[in-house]
């Protein structure tokens, strides 16, 4: 499906999925091979990405960079979570990596007044980060992340943090079992899964920075609130992006919640409050997560 938009409609989206769809859009589906073709027709602009470990500030970070000028952001393409459910099928790797190719070439594009694409990808869709990255060997990615604790934490705190681990539940726990060659019992709790899910996106975030070396920017998110100016400067440099991090550091998106800023205010001093409460409230929670990393991460 090809839906037409704006510049202004892709600032306003923050997710590049159904929730975009509203009356009045004009949409329409394509067969894959014609727009194969015009996709090798474009003359792609620099593409780079934002991975991350989900829940971890990507989102802000993603409309902050929109406010550089000759930027054009992408939240979270529902493609890219196909094409993740595509590179687990082993009979379809030759399918995948042809329209993986596509898609990269399609989200290159830009519009006229586009210095470059800045690609914000879906947390889960971060086990082919070492695919993106070998396609494209010019793009440059920064990973978002957390370390356990606070990963944890930020994950019990938040209604949609605990809907997605009951979502991705099934795919984390194949993946960590595969990981460590053994099958993991079932019914762990909430504390228990988010640590799951940091394990398993850790790993992803691990196999990234060895595909991409330093093409790939770790960036703690605290650390990145801890000081906001110094490290926007240093991602803007990453991304060959023009130097106006002081700009940044004033803009609304900060007082504003990323995925929904038309309607709740938020703020990093909110944010910082709410983890504080949910480390009261979680933490007999976290210490099971804590424990279950402990107990499962190979030594060393």
């Amino acid at each position: 499906m090809l839906v037409r938009m704006s510049a202004a409609d892709y600032r306003l989206s923050s997710f590049l999925d159904s929730r975009l769809l509203a009356p009045g859009m004009t949409a329409a589906w394509f067969d894959y091979g014609p727009l194969a073709v015009a996709a090798e027709l474009i003359v792609p602009r620099p593409l780079h990405v934002i991975f991350h470990t989900g829940h971890v500030g990507s989102t802000l970070l993603s409309r902050l960079l929109d406010e550089v000028p000759g930027v054009l952001g992408l939240r979270e393409p529902h493609p890219l979570q196909t094409l993740a459910e595509m590179a687990d099928e082993t009979h379809a790797r030759e399918a995948y990596q042809a329209r993986l190719k596509t898609f990269l070439r399609l989200w290159s594009r830009g519009f006229e007044a586009t210095r470059a694409v800045v690609l914000k990808a879906t947390s889960i869709a971060g086990r082919i980060a070492p695919d993106i990255l070998a396609a494209m060997p010019e793009m440059k990615a920064v990973y978002l992340n957390l370390p356990a604790e606070a990963y944890i934490t930020a994950i019990l705190a938040s209604p949609s943090g605990q809907a997605d681990l009951k979502t991705f539940e099934a795919l984390r726990h194949n993946r960590l079992s595969m990981r460590l060659g053994r099958e993991l019992p079932q019914g762990q709790t909430a504390g228990e899964l988010a640590a799951i899910a940091w394990m398993v996106e850790r790993d992803n975030q691990e196999q990234a920075r060895a595909a991409g070396g330093r093409r790939v920017m770790l960036l703690d998110f605290e650390t990145l609130l801890g000081d906001l100016e110094g490290n926007l400067a240093q991602l803007l440099r990453h991304f060959d992006l023009p130097p106006v991090a002081a700009r940044l550091v004033k803009s609304p998106a900060l007082t504003r919640y990323s995925k929904a800023p038309e309607q709740l205010a938020f703020s990093p001093q909110v944010r910082a409050d709410l983890m504080s409460r949910a480390r009261g409230m979680h933490a007999k929670e976290i210490e099971k997560g804590l424990a279950l990393i402990g107990a499962l991460q190979p030594a060393g």
